[in-house]
């Protein structure tokens, strides 16, 4: 194991796996979002 030759690769990797978790939780929070806005009116309306 060469953490040297692995420093930058991990480095990278992290911050993909970063950024991808940050874009799924912001998608995710938007399709809530949209549903909650969705249903909502639907039960007050009942």
């Amino acid at each position: 194991m060469n953490c040297t030759l692995a420093s930058s690769d991990d480095i990278n990797l992290v911050m993909g796996l970063l950024s991808t978790a940050l874009f799924l939780s912001w998608f995710m929070a938007l399709q809530a979002g949209v549903l909650l806005r969705l249903i909502m009116p639907k039960k007050r309306r009942r």
